[in-house]
């Protein structure tokens, strides 16, 4: 028996009209703790052979630790085109980059 995963609602985005759209901290929270982790499990890795890099293993758990805590641009954001908005305001998004790169 397999458990449905409930999925959070989010409306479609106004950019493109793409319905693959997420939440825009829940971005900033998996780029944090893939920053965090993977530099982390890098540089203890990386440790075996040079020993004094563990040092750094601290240094990737504040970096991405900041990445979590930095505000996202908008309350959702579209995952297809990159496009965050806030729902007040659907007419006005941002892009961190321009879309097709």
């Amino acid at each position: 028996m397999v458990l449905p995963i409930p999925k959070i609602k989010t409306p479609p985005c106004p950019a493109c009209g793409s319905k693959n759209t997420s939440r825009g901290r829940i971005i900033r929270l998996a780029a944090g703790f893939g920053l965090g982790f993977g530099g982390a499990l890098f540089f203890f890795l990386l440790g075996y052979f040079y020993p004094w890099i563990r040092n750094m293993i601290p240094i990737a758990l504040l970096c991405g630790l900041f990445v979590c805590l930095i505000p996202p641009l908008g309350k959702y954001c579209c995952l297809d085109c990159d496009a965050y908005w806030n729902p007040e305001e659907p007419d006005k998004f941002w892009r961190p980059k321009p879309p097709g790169l």
